[in-house]
């Protein structure tokens, strides 16, 4: 198999410096889609 899938946690981010994600996954995928309907 050439690809795997990746899952990455930004718990030590956000512990460590306060990081937060500036758009929530639900925007995310909501952005996503319209983008791909363009």
């Amino acid at each position: 198999q050439l690809s795997h899938s990746h899952y990455f946690s930004h718990h030590n981010a956000f512990t460590d410096f306060g990081y937060e994600p500036l758009v929530t996954l639900e925007e995310g995928k909501k952005k996503l889609l319209e983008w791909l309907k363009e």
